[in-house]
């Protein structure tokens, strides 16, 4: 299926090794996710022309992309974690 995505042909894809096709579909992916990227840029410059000092948002709140910093956030707690133990120990039939 990925060797179709990336448009290689049957003959393209029997010819290659392991390793060449990872690489071939590693570099595909890396383009597609450039391509994204440069079109959320774009997005985000025709929204900005627009929007108000109050309502301006970054590109990455409305627009996620794999390569967007990941937001910190704390551990669950001992009582979150209690909470939860607790709630798959139930039966079936009490979740909601």
């Amino acid at each position: 299926m990925k060797a179709v995505q990336c448009g290689l042909t049957i003959e393209k894809f029997w010819s290659m090794t392991w390793r060449d096709f990872s690489i071939y579909t590693i570099a595909w992916e890396r383009n597609e996710l450039n391509e994204w990227l440069r079109t959320r840029k774009l997005a985000h410059m025709i929204y900005s022309t627009v929007a108000t000092k109050e309502k301006w948002q970054p590109e990455n709140v409305w627009w996620k992309m794999p390569t967007d910093e990941v937001e910190e956030t704390a551990p669950p707690s001992q009582d979150d974690i209690q909470r939860m133990i607790n709630w798959l120990q139930q039966p079936t039939e009490n979740k909601a």
